[in-house]
C-alpha cells in the first residue's frame, strides 16, 4: 500500500481541521485501469453528516491531488454535499460515484476546474435520472477553494449534479445563464430535483 505523500496529508488535516473527525473514511486503491495512465494510487473518500448547525451531509476525496492532471500545476479534490442525512446505501453509492469520477481527467488524459461540466457523468446517487455535474467553486463568498501546502495549490471542486435541462441552457447561454437559471428558480444543489 502506498502511503499518503506530504502534499496529500496536508489535504487530510485541513479538512479536518475544517470539518472535524470524519464519521466514515472508505478508501478504494488501485484503480482498474491501465498502468499506463498516471493516476492516484488510491482514494479516500471521507464523510461528515448533516448536523444541527449544518443540515448538510459532505463528502470529501482525499488523494485525487497526489496525481497532476493534463494541465500542469494543476490539483484538486471533490466535494459533494447532500441535504440532510444519508442511509448506509446511499452513502456507499456516493463514495464509489466520487472515487470513479476522480479517475475522470487521469483516464482522459484531460483536467477538471471549477466551471467545468462532464455531461456524461455516470448515475448519480440520490439524484434519479440526472447524468450530468457541473464543478462548482465555493458556494459563498470567502468559502474554501484551496488547500496549500509549500509551493502546490489543491483547487476544492464542488460536484453538483445538474438536470439534462440545465445541461442544455449551459452549452447554450453558458455558465452565467445557467448560474443566473438557479437564482431565479432558487435551486436547491444539495437536493434531487
Amino acid at each position: 500500500m502506498k502511503k499518503p505523500s506530504a502534499l496529500v496529508k496536508a489535504v487530510y488535516h485541513e479538512h479536518i481541521a475544517r470539518f472535524g473527525e470524519p464519521a466514515q473514511s472508505i478508501r478504494y486503491e488501485d484503480p482498474p485501469i491501465s498502468p499506463s495512465i498516471a493516476a492516484p494510487a488510491f482514494i479516500d473518500v471521507m464523510v461528515w453528516p448533516a448536523d444541527e448547525e449544518l443540515n448538510i451531509t459532505t463528502f470529501a476525496t482525499i488523494g485525487m491531488s497526489d496525481a497532476e492532471m493534463s494541465e500542469p500545476g494543476l490539483r484538486v479534490e471533490l466535494h459533494f454535499s447532500l441535504e440532510g442525512n444519508v442511509d448506509p446505501e446511499t452513502t456507499s453509492k456516493v463514495t464509489l460515484f466520487l472515487a470513479n469520477l476522480s479517475l475522470y481527467p487521469f483516464v482522459n488524459r484531460s483536467y477538471l476546474d471549477w466551471w467545468h461540466v462532464i455531461p456524461e457523468a455516470g448515475l448519480i446517487p440520490h439524484f434519479t435520472g440526472m447524468r450530468s455535474v457541473l464543478l462548482h467553486p465555493a458556494f459563498v463568498d470567502g468559502g474554501w477553494n484551496h488547500v496549500c501546502h509549500e509551493t502546490q495549490n489543491v483547487k476544492i471542486l464542488n460536484v453538483v449534479p445538474i438536470t439534462a435541462q440545465e445541461l442544455e441552457l449551459y452549452r447554450s447561454a453558458g455558465i452565467e445563464g445557467l448560474q443566473q437559471y438557479f437564482e431565479r428558480q432558487d435551486i436547491n444543489l444539495f437536493a434531487p430535483r
